[in-house]
């Protein structure tokens, strides 16, 4: 088993994506909107805590996938900023 230093929030609090989506509707106002979202950063949502994998199924922490699209939008704006 791999050792971790981050610290994760408990597993019970991480749930189904279609539940974040209702949340989240402000943001991704249908199901298709957060799959994509979640394909195209999948690996970024892994590494920031947000997006984990049990028995198969994605569960996703609704604070910390917020964060990472507030996060991932202010760098969006920069790098427009620039272009």
């Amino acid at each position: 088993m791999q050792d971790t230093t981050q610290n994760f929030p408990p597993l019970v609090e991480y749930i189904d994506p279609a539940e974040l989506q209702q949340r989240l509707e402000h943001t991704f106002p249908t199901p298709e909107s957060l799959r994509w979202f979640i394909r195209q950063n999948k690996a970024p949502l892994a590494n920031a805590g947000a997006l984990i994998l049990v028995a198969g199924r994605h569960k996703m922490h609704p604070d910390l996938t917020e964060r990472f699209v507030i996060e991932n939008g202010r760098k969006a704006a920069v790098r427009s900023d620039a272009a």
